[in-house]
Parts: structure tokens; sequence; C-alpha cells
């Protein structure tokens, strides 16, 4: 079995002759190295504000290496209904940065919860209330006039259970189902598509469900499904807190290929498995990454989390890389852990915790996303990418700033920033951060 701990313990200061001699010593040492330019990323923000009187707008993106799309809900006022439309934009401008304008505007149903896109599929969760059920429609991409328009839907009935996530690629929906804090397992379905052109299809008979295994903890059943990944033929599903499980397509079934265990006890490791992300490298073979947020260790003191990166290799999984939190984020990096995306020789992993001051001096805490390059034999930081940044800093009564969502494809970083504020509603924006090549 695969594990790895690190600990990480700081002692207060104790007295002014510590601090002094510190001082001292500061001032004695030279310079450290500069650290060489890190890449240029560029922040593209399509952007709502919340209306008066009404629930948050909300907007959902996603992203490919040739096109971003969002989601913008408009809730109506009053008796007025809420409008939900899918932006379309192609990815032709600098450095790959979506278009000014969308190419295509369709309107999507009501009550619009998720939005995950493959190179030629887009999957928009929305909820049929008079059905009670969820609804997955998807949308298929016409190469030829470079058009997406909607080729079928999923009615979420299939085994009596609501969509807590889901992801999408160009062969295979998976929906999770966690079942935490009630009765029973959480679940997961994955649903094999056959895309041709912007056709999409799919068969009642090819559905295959996922359940945890029957010796694990209550809870880790129960909370199986939290988090789903998917990549080729492989699908990655978490559990509550003590389990993460990789599928590995066996012609019509799905057999576990990997399994891996929380380390220690929760109280001391956080959120095991928090989040995942599933890639297929250059040879062929799968990578899993692991985001895991932090605990606290003893008397009640905030440890930090981490994200790893497993291989899959001729003989088997190994742990190939970890990403540790970068000195300065709050409470030891205890927030990392919690987003993570992977693509190629990328990485992103976040939190990264700051706190910054609003113009009345007041602290607002700022969620932010680190890009590494994972594809030599050690981690290698990039970049820090700031929703808060992107939209200007900072605004009066906001009292945090963090990502909701997080995408990668190549060179292009896509999430929905969320503001949160005091007495108010939240904002919410889509933002695309785009890499300068010769940077």
């Amino acid at each position: 079995m695969i594990s790895s701990r690190q600990r990480l313990r700081r002692q207060p200061l104790r007295g002014l002759g510590i601090v002094a001699a510190l001082l001292v010593a500061a001032a004695c040492t030279p310079d450290p190295p500069v650290e060489p330019a890190h890449p240029v990323w560029t922040p593209t923000v399509v952007g709502w504000s919340a209306v008066p009187g009404a629930e948050a707008e909300v907007p959902l993106a996603a992203t490919t290496e040739d096109w971003f799309v969002a989601i913008e809900q408009r809730p109506g006022i009053g008796t007025a209904a809420t409008s939900s439309t899918l932006l379309i934009y192609p990815r032709t401008g600098v450095d790959g940065a979506p278009a000014a304008t969308p190419s295509q505007t369709i309107t999507v149903p009501n009550g619009v919860a998720g939005l995950a896109m493959s190179d030629h599929v887009i999957a928009v969760r929305a909820r049929n209330y008079l059905a009670a059920l969820d609804q997955i429609h998807l949308f298929g991409l016409d190469s030829a006039t470079a058009t997406w328009s909607q080729s079928t839907l999923v009615p979420r009935g299939l085994d009596n259970n609501r969509i807590t996530t889901f992801v999408v690629s160009d062969t295979a929906l998976v929906l999770g189902d966690t079942r935490t804090g009630q009765a029973g397992d959480g679940s997961a379905l994955v649903i094999p598509l056959t895309v041709s052109g912007a056709s999409i299809s799919w068969s009642f008979s090819t559905v295959v469900p996922l359940s945890p295994d029957a010796g694990w903890q209550v809870n880790d059943r129960a909370g199986f499904g939290r988090t789903v990944a998917v990549a080729a033929d492989w699908v990655a599903i978490s559990g509550g807190s003590d389990h993460v499980v990789v599928y590995r397509r066996d012609g019509a079934s799905w057999t576990p290929d990997l399994t891996l265990l929380r380390p220690s006890w929760a109280g001391t490791d956080g959120r095991f498995g928090k989040s995942l992300a599933l890639d297929i490298a250059a040879d062929g073979r799968p990578r899993l990454l692991v985001g895991t947020s932090g605990g606290f260790t003893g008397f009640g003191v905030p440890g930090p989390g981490r994200a790893e990166l497993y291989s899959a290799g001729p003989s088997g999984w190994s742990l190939s890389q970890s990403i540790m939190p970068r000195p300065g984020s709050a409470l030891d990096g205890f927030a990392v852990g919690n987003a993570v995306a992977l693509d190629g020789d990328r990485a992103v992993v976040g939190l990264y915790w700051a706190r910054v001051p609003r113009p009345d001096a007041v602290l607002v805490d700022d969620y932010r996303l680190e890009v590494w390059d994972v594809g030599g034999a050690t981690p290698v930081f990039e970049a820090e990418l700031s929703a808060l940044t992107a939209v200007g800093g900072p605004r009066p009564g906001q009292s945090s700033s963090s990502p909701a969502s997080v995408g990668l494809a190549g060179s292009h970083v896509v999430i929905v920033g969320w503001e949160g504020y005091a007495g108010a509603p939240s904002h919410f924006s889509a933002i695309s951060f785009d890499r300068h090549p010769a940077s």
C-alpha cells in the first residue's frame, strides 16, 4: 500500500531576547538569491454582479485548449423566471484567451447546478422539478462548422439517486452521489458515451454502477462518490475520508486498479482525497493527483494539506511527486489540497491562503491557486493565481475570495471566482488565466 506522511511543527518565540537575536541575525544575513522570473498568466474575466433583492447570480465555467464556456444565470425579481444561458467562447485571443464575445449563446434549462467539458462534449446539469429528477444535457461539437448543439440528455433517475457531482470525457459521463450525513452508501454511475461529430449517444444497457467496499467504515461508505474524476479508460472516486479508488475499464465492466488508504487517522490527516484529478501521460498510462486538505495535529494545532501525484508504470502505481504548502500560506498551508487539476506536465493546486487588506484596512481572506510544473522528477512552482487580483482587488464590504471550481487544459486555467460579503449576496465571476508562451 502506498502512503506518505509529513508533519510540520512550529515552536512559539519565547522572550524578547530571542526576538532581538533573530533581528540581529537577519541584519547580518546576506540577501537571498533572486528568484527567476515566473511565467506570466493573464486573466480574462466574464463576470456578473448580484441583482439587489435576489439571490446571487452564479456563472459556471469550463475549458479545453480550444474553447471556454460559461453558464450565465440571471435570477428574476419577484415572480419573474430565472434565465440560464450557455456562453461559448472560442480561444482566439492573445495567448489563446477567450474571444471578446461568445460565438454562440444557447438557452439552457433553468436551475443549472453544474457544468463539465471535454474536447467534444459539454455537459450541463439541470433540475427537472416536475419530474423531480436531475438531468444532464449533453452538447456535441460539429468540427466542420465549429458549432455546438444539444444532442441528448441523461435522466438521473437511473438508480433513484441524486447527483452530487459529475465529470465528462469524450468516452464517459461519471455521476457521483455521496450520502455523507445520511443513511445508506454513496455510489457512482459510469455511463459510456459514443461521440460522432455533434452526435452523442448512450444506452441504459451499458451503464455501470460502482459502490464502496462493504468492509469500509460506515462514514467512508456513505461518502463514496463525493469526488469523481475521469480520463480515457480510468475513473477515480474518493470515499468519505479514508479511501481513494481508481477503476480501470475492463471490457464492459470497471475493476479497481488502485486503492489508496489515508495514512493516518482522520483528525490529523484532514480530508483525504478532498479533490481528485486524472490525466493520461505521454506513454498512455494514467496519473492521479490527490488533494488532501489540512488536519489538526496534537492539541488542536492545524497541520498542512498536500497534493500527491501517483503514476502508473509497468510494475503498478507509485507515488511520484508530493506538493507541499509553500511558506506564507496561512495556518501552515491548512487549505492546500482543497482543489487540484492535472493536464500534461502542469498541475494546479489550491488553496494558498493569503490575507490582504481592503481599502479600509480590514483583512480579506484570499484563497489562491498555484501552478506547478510536474514534468520532471520534482515539482517546480510556476505561478500563483488570485481571483481577487483578477477582478481588481477587494471591494467594499468583501470578506473573502476563493475559487468555487477549477479546470485546466494545457496553458489555460479556468475558475469560478467566488466573492463573499457580510450581509449581502455573493458575487461570482468566470475567469480564464492564460499563460504567455514566451514568459
